[in-house]
């Protein structure tokens, strides 16, 4: 058996870096990969993919001229998701949109057909509900596939995340789709509760790979990690003013960047010097990252976004020890409990999240032997081995 594997940018660039986690390990259940990146550029530097897989870029398609089959199929489908839209008059509204997104994934469908790309004997999987779980739509209507499936993990589940609270082609791809999985059993109820072939949905957890317990040592500076990119959805002010209310010295270490970075910076110049702050920045290689928990003691993660699906980030803290205060937004309730850390309310009160780390220091989460249980709770779940080899064999049924 073979796969057909469709992802965003992956094995290019540093985005998509959970793949890394998962390929490596569902690769062994198959004989040969081709992978299907659709954002690449010829010149890129390719992170390393197991040794049964290769790339296959694709960047001409543009030159392919659609025949009529492919033309009126474009017709159907933007009728067949006319139908499932609880928002039509938006959706009428912006047809050209819809019928351009429609068209350039029939030219990519028809490109992969007339060269046949595809392996044989092969399952086609999407990690996104995105331009490749389209186009895989297109071939399965025509019959070139038999099925497909596809994960979902945050923009492509909530309608909230989109103009007009709309997720495009939600209800043309699912008719086609085999299975969908979502990330969260919160995104499974959610994406249920749209009625649009339920009995296809089935979450699957992502899986974060095994370094260790991160190093602790209560003698060391008191140290709080983030880890997000900086912009508006993930609200890294409210790092501030929490801290602004901390009455012991910390050491505050963010990895990442964005548009508010500068903000970020200024905000942080001016109201905590008592605190230390160290910003990493968007590291090139994440490994970077793993090793700063094996290196140092981190004595608390926090996110304080207003969406999330199931963060990955959150995980891979707690395969480390460290416990989380995170709010209560997507799939963090389904990593951040009483077992792990606090689960704080989405519009919270920063004194209260202030008061805890105050008492932080007295707290069952500042001990050895609670650590060791955070780690437990992660190997019980999100052990990448146990995940993916339970999703590979998902896929080998298909």
């Amino acid at each position: 058996m073979n796969l057909n594997f469709f992802t965003a940018q992956f094995p290019y660039k540093t985005g998509e870096s959970f793949i890394e986690n998962e390929l490596p390990i569902i690769s062994s259940s198959f004989d040969k990969i081709k992978i299907f990146p659709h954002y690449f550029e010829l010149d890129q530097k390719q992170r390393e993919i197991p040794g049964n897989s290769k790339v296959e870029q694709i960047d001409n398609y543009n030159i392919q001229k659609l025949n009529l089959s492919y033309k009126l199929l474009i017709i159907h489908f933007f009728l067949i998701e006319l139908r499932f839209n609880n928002n039509k008059i938006f959706y009428l509204k912006n047809y050209r949109k819809w019928l351009s997104l429609l068209k350039q994934a029939a030219i990519k469908a028809s490109y992969i057909e007339a060269n046949e790309l595809l392996l044989h004997d092969a399952v086609c999987y999407s990690f996104w509900m995105n331009d490749w779980a389209l186009m895989l739509s297109f071939l399965k209507k025509r019959n070139i596939i038999s099925s497909f499936v596809f994960r979902c993990g945050g923009f492509d589940i909530w309608d909230e995340r989109h103009e007009g609270n709309y997720l495009p082609f939600r209800g043309l791809i699912y008719k086609y789709a085999s299975k969908v999985f979502p990330n969260s059993k919160t995104a499974e109820s959610y994406i249920k509760e749209k009625k649009i072939f339920p009995n296809k949905v089935e979450s699957k957890y992502f899986g974060t790979g095994d370094y260790g317990i991160g190093k602790f040592d209560e003698t060391q500076e008191f140290t709080i990690l983030t880890i997000s990119n900086v912009i508006p959805l993930k609200r890294v002010e409210f790092i501030i003013e929490i801290l602004k209310k901390v009455n012991f010295k910390v050491k505050w270490v963010h990895f990442g960047d964005g548009s508010k970075m500068s903000e970020i910076k200024r905000m942080a110049q001016q109201h905590l010097s008592m605190h230390q702050v160290e910003f990493k920045g968007r590291v090139p290689d994440y490994i970077d990252v793993l090793n700063y928990y094996k290196n140092n003691t981190v004595n608390l993660f926090i996110t304080t976004s207003e969406s999330e699906g199931l963060p990955v980030t959150i995980q891979e803290a707690l395969s480390f020890g460290v416990p989380i205060i995170g709010t209560n937004v997507g799939g963090v309730s389904e990593v951040v409990n009483s077992r792990t850390g606090f689960l704080i309310d989405k519009d919270f009160d920063v004194s209260e999240v202030a008061l805890i780390i105050n008492n932080w220091k007295e707290s069952e989460f500042n001990t050895i032997e609670k650590r060791q249980d955070i780690r437990r709770f992660w190997v019980e779940n999100f052990k990448d081995i146990n995940v993916y080899n339970e999703f590979s064999k998902d896929l080998l049924e298909l």
